[in-house]
């Protein structure tokens, strides 16, 4: 049956309207995932913090929230991603390293969605997702299963979900997300790693990584990896390896730097440090590569 609340009410001193249900499943099956609560939101507060972990720990459910307008962030760990309208992002609502909230630099109102999941093996398919694809998923509200989940709001109180349509709007909801990833649109993942390969090639004197590329095109990383993998066959992580070789032996020879004076333009920790890095991946020091150029262009 489905329980049904809505109000608008102040959270914190803020000015917030809410649509609420709670969600109980006829005859479920704690075996299967089932739908628990989904609730429509309209916030406009940088103060406004709805889920953070470390102070969830008794919660056990995971959740899909998805912006209809304004915008919002999420973050896991260290990492803060940005969503924007028809973007949407997956949580573990007890996971201390993760959480969300509205955006520090936006200026409107965030309204958003949330449908959240519980019991069997939830915790695990929505933990696997975001480690094969991150957390957020640009979903157009067209979709079939994004417009049955904005609509649920539509329902009766007296509305009831079987185990069977709950499940299946579980599984539905993470295919979709899991095609939003595979489908990419015509030429959406060519433009992503020409624009990775751009922002590498512009930042590399300054020590670009797989986390700081990703961050600036404000994509996951596992997302960005994958689709330069299989644009390019090697892995990102190579490719800026690459590119760094290619710069450092330009210093080394053409502009005749010394290796703490290269390793302090492209922002290594020490000139041991760039060393190091050097010999990895080329099987010689900078010196001996130095030598070896000389002795080439003697001949």
């Amino acid at each position: 049956t489905v329980l049904y609340s809505a109000n608008e009410r102040m959270y914190r001193g803020i000015n917030m309207i809410e649509h609420r249900f709670n969600v109980k499943t006829v005859s479920p099956m704690d075996s299967l995932p089932r739908i628990t609560e989904y609730f429509h939101s309209v916030i406009n507060s940088t103060d406004y913090y709805y889920s953070c972990g470390d102070f969830r720990q008794s919660h056990t459910h995971c959740i899909f929230h998805y912006t209809l307008r304004g915008s919002g962030m999420t973050w896991i760990g260290d990492r803060d991603y940005y969503t924007k309208p028809d973007v949407g992002f997956l949580n573990i609502v007890n996971d201390e390293n993760c959480g969300y909230k509205y955006a520090d630099n936006s200026k409107e109102e965030w309204e958003f969605i949330v449908i959240c999941f519980d019991k069997g093996n939830t915790r695990q398919i929505v933990k696997e997702m975001l480690d094969t694809y991150g957390p957020l998923y640009a979903i157009p509200r067209d979709n079939e299963v994004i417009s049955e989940i904005i609509n649920l709001y539509t329902m009766s109180p007296e509305g009831s979900l079987t185990k069977n349509e709950s499940y299946q709007l579980f599984s539905r909801l993470i295919g979709a997300l899991i095609d939003s990833k595979d489908n990419d649109r015509p030429g959406q993942s060519d433009r992503l790693v020409s624009e990775a390969e751009k922002y590498i090639e512009e930042k590399l004197d300054e020590y670009p990584t797989v986390n700081s590329v990703s961050y600036a095109l404000n994509v996951s990383r596992e997302h960005l990896s994958r689709s330069f993998r299989a644009l390019t066959g090697i892995s990102m992580k190579n490719y800026i390896a690459s590119r760094q070789l290619s710069r450092i032996c330009q210093l080394l020879t053409a502009d005749k730097l010394s290796c703490d004076a290269v390793a302090e333009k492209m922002h290594f920790s020490s000139g041991s440090n760039l060393i190091q890095f050097f010999k990895k991946h080329t099987g010689m020091t900078p010196k001996e590569y130095r030598l070896r150029r000389g002795e080439n262009s003697d001949e």
